[in-house]
């Protein structure tokens, strides 16, 4: 298929070309008897991807599956649906309403990434018609004619965070569920953005991934990784790891820009030697004061929880 790559059985990545990077962002194609995309990646490259979607002999989709509605990888959710108005757009259950009225999710990325940056490099997420929007459930079975996909709800990343499973190849579709992915240099990274990241529930979600004993791991960032269960156990000990220096900073009092280089010192130590492009691509998507954001938010609110219980037991 031009203009996409195969990965496995019937399965394709596409490279979106998100923030005008290689190897960035990718939408996968599952190329069933009723096929189905797999994340659309953002607003601005959706032009792109649907038209290397048709000029590869695409004309119609059953499903288009959505990870969470973080906007690398569901903004282009609207734009899609446009093109293909027969697909059903899976999402998480907390996370359908934002895409058909999209404000508040667009408000939360302009915080973390300021106006500027949505303009010209995330994009802003067209409304998906609620008609359109297939709220998922749990160990949901996606029929795709020859071949199924299952739903698995994997909060932590975000609470509306889940992961699509293909059993007959071995595949799961993962996300952010375990991190961000350069095959380049097989760096792995935790994605853990405000404003919900839980590097707990994350863990506890890897921990169903492997009980599946995957092949491989398809990641949105970016492309296929194996022997999947030697990946998914970095990405754990990654999270625990980075909770504990995250912990050990807000002892200190220190801020995000603080914790950020206190990462790349003690648990991201890989991250200063990447070379220029993948170095890049890691500085763009996940720059180390986001994470520190996310990971000092996690502990501000269970604090705040902490201290809650405790003064309802006096």
């Amino acid at each position: 298929m031009t203009g996409l790559k195969r990965v496995g059985s019937d399965t394709y990545l596409l490279d979106s070309g998100f923030m005008g990077l290689e190897g960035l962002v990718g939408v996968y194609l599952v190329d069933a008897q009723r096929p189905a995309l797999i994340e659309t990646s953002g607003a601005l490259v959706a032009p792109e991807v649907i038209s290397t979607l048709q000029s590869a002999g695409v004309d119609s989709l059953a499903y288009v599956v959505v990870s969470h509605i973080h906007l690398d990888h569901a903004g282009g959710a609207g734009h899609i649906l446009q093109a293909f108005p027969e697909a059903k757009l899976v999402v998480h259950p907390l996370g359908a309403a934002h895409l058909v009225d999209p404000t508040r999710l667009h408000a939360s990325a302009e915080r973390v990434f300021g106006k500027e940056a949505m303009r010209t490099e995330w994009g802003y997420l067209d409304p998906v018609p609620k008609e359109s929007i297939l709220a998922a459930e749990e160990g949901m079975q996606l029929s795709l004619g020859n071949r199924t996909l299952e739903i698995i709800f994997t909060p932590g990343h975000s609470k509306h965070h889940l992961c699509a499973w293909d059993a007959s190849a071995g595949a799961i579709f993962a996300g952010d569920a375990a991190g961000v992915y350069f095959r380049e240099t097989h760096y792995l990274t935790p994605t853990a953005p405000p404003p919900d990241l839980d590097p707990i529930r994350a863990c506890e979600s890897i921990e169903r991934l492997k009980a599946l004993e995957p092949e491989v791991i398809y990641f949105t960032h970016f492309g296929p990784a194996s022997p999947a269960l030697e990946y998914l156990e970095v990405a754990e000990k990654q999270y625990v790891d980075w909770l504990a220096v995250a912990r050990e900073g807000m002892r200190q009092g220190l801020g995000p820009d603080d914790v950020g280089k206190l990462f790349e010192e003690r648990v991201d130590t890989s991250r200063a030697s990447l070379p220029p492009k993948v170095a890049e691509k890691v500085r763009r998507l996940v720059p180390s004061r986001v994470q520190a954001e996310g990971y000092l938010g996690y502990l501000a609110r269970t604090v705040d929880a902490s201290e809650h219980e405790n003064k309802e037991e006096s």
